[in-house]
């Protein structure tokens, strides 16, 4: 797909109601990876051209309303009752972090909202967590959700100082 067709599709799902569907990237709506090697049908969704081909270009151009757009459907995953929803809002969120970083020269046009997406992901993760310490989906290892989740918050506080988990979530094989 080219730019303009990334701007596009977000346009038209943003419009119809579905950009929950895109980032999702569930059925019809999966955009998988390709590089040199071929497909990489271990990550969830083709994010990289969502936000660097569609997303920001948009806000880029005047549609500001794209950001809200995207925050309050990160929220709305964040209800939805399928095991890897937090897992995918969290890989999402950070890499809009990611593309903020300082030092990056190709930087997001914004930062999504770390007070709400911190409220949102901790509540889910609480309310999630024997859900998601039986699955196991995303993971070319043993390794179940809520393990995965724990790394990245650890990351998350590392990198960005930004802390969603819970004073007592520590790694422990426990949670395997």
């Amino acid at each position: 797909m080219k730019i303009n067709d990334f701007e596009e599709l977000v346009k038209q799902t943003i419009a119809r109601g579905n950009l929950i569907k895109l980032l999702e990237g569930r059925g019809k709506w999966r955009i998988v990876v390709s590089d040199m090697f071929g497909d990489a049908p271990g990550i969830p969704q083709d994010w990289d051209s969502i936000f660097d081909k569609g997303i920001y270009p948009l806000y880029q151009k005047g549609y500001i309303e794209v950001k809200d757009e995207v925050e309050r459907t990160l929220c709305q995953m964040c209800e939805k009752d399928k095991d890897d929803e937090i897992y995918l809002v969290i890989l999402i969120w950070f890499y809009n972090l990611y593309k903020n970083k300082s030092s990056r020269v190709n930087k997001a046009p914004f930062k999504l909202n770390e007070q709400l997406l911190t409220t949102k992901v901790r509540e889910t993760i609480i309310r999630r967590k024997e859900s998601l310490i039986k699955c196991h989906k995303w993971s070319s290892s043993n390794e179940n959700l809520y393990l995965k989740i724990l790394q990245l918050g650890e990351l998350f506080k590392k990198d960005y100082g930004i802390d969603f988990l819970l004073d007592n979530s520590k790694i422990t094989r426990s949670d395997n």
